[in-house]
């Protein structure tokens, strides 16, 4: 007895459509510290998700890297750390602008070192906007 086989339903593109070209995230990491070479290769040592404090409050220096992907064109990123329970405003780094070549597919980097004090202590978040768009 034959078997049956299951066609692969595909949808035309329409003439008019076009892929997303939306700006969006590829990396985020908080780390100890950093390396940069030449080529452009970045060296992240001592990646980490959460800081932890026995007494409050607490100073944390590391150092954050966002790697963003857009069309191209001038671009904008704003990056922000929020009290989750609150959504209070925590930290915020000045507005960085930059430009984005047609070929090849580009990526930007960006890597600041920060220095905080919490409170005490929470949950909180990064939050980053690209081109107004979190």
């Amino acid at each position: 007895m034959p078997r049956k086989t299951k066609k692969l339903s595909r949808k035309p593109l329409r003439k008019d459509a076009t892929p997303a070209t939306s700006a969006r995230i590829v990396t985020l990491a908080m780390y100890d510290y950093h390396l940069a070479e030449d080529n452009g290769k970045h060296g992240l040592i001592g990646i980490f998700d959460t800081l932890g404090a026995k007494q409050f409050p607490a100073r944390f220096a590391f150092y954050l890297f966002v790697k963003a992907t857009a069309a191209p064109g001038r671009h904008a990123a704003k990056i922000e750390l929020r009290e989750k329970a609150n959504n209070k405003l925590t930290f915020q780094l000045p507005v960085f602008e930059f430009d984005l070549p047609v070929q090849p597919v580009a990526y930007q980097d960006m890597v600041t070192q920060i220095n905080l004090e919490f409170p005490g202590p929470g949950l909180y978040e990064w939050r980053v906007y690209l081109d107004n768009v979190l």
